[in-house]
């Protein structure tokens, strides 16, 4: 299914996809979608797997893992990496919920059961081709920790600086050797 929507709320129309069959919605129905969408993408799914232990002294030192696990397609793999590194807060990026290409799996509940730590799983967009009307699918952001996760929210940039556009770099060094 295409849908389409500008700014405003009357300018709603959906497409059929060509090769389902699918019946056009109603704007009713498209405007229910678009709302439902909206607060998915608003909501952070959290859960408790980390065993519950008491910490006398704080520890010296904190091990953190930032790492984009692209959707996590290789699930068993990350999970035994990330159980060899024993961190205590893991970040992250590009983790699928109900989608197709992961078999309908919740990524960061997996990974957060197996490793026993805490998660909050913030959804970043959904995945128009990797659910269903009645079952989307969503990408998203993870942080897990050994220990308990509180006042845990989204913070969604605004504008993005330009650091990322490609540019090109020229050495301001002379040439070591010059031939013709």
């Amino acid at each position: 299914m295409i849908v389409h929507s500008c700014e405003c709320s009357e300018c709603i129309s959906t497409f059929a996809d060509l090769g389902t069959g699918e019946a056009v919605l109603s704007v009713e129905e498209s405007q229910r979608d678009a709302k439902n969408a909206v607060s998915a993408l608003e909501q952070i799914e959290t859960g408790t797997f980390a065993t519950p232990s008491w910490v006398i002294f704080p520890p010296n030192s904190v091990r953190v893992v930032s790492w984009n696990i692209n959707r996590g397609l290789h699930l068993d793999r990350i999970i035994e990496f990330l159980a060899g590194a024993k961190a205590d807060i893991l970040l992250l990026q590009e983790a699928d919920q109900n989608a197709r290409r992961t078999h309908h799996i919740n990524v960061a509940k997996k990974i957060a059961q197996k490793l026993r730590m805490n998660c909050a799983f913030a959804t970043e967009f959904q995945e128009l081709t990797q659910g269903s009307r009645t079952s989307p699918a969503y990408h998203g952001q993870v942080t897990l920790s050994r220990w308990p996760l509180s006042n845990c929210r989204i913070i969604r940039f605004e504008e993005q600086t330009n650091f990322w556009r490609p540019h090109w770099f020229l050495p301001e060094i002379p040439p070591f050797q010059e031939r013709i």
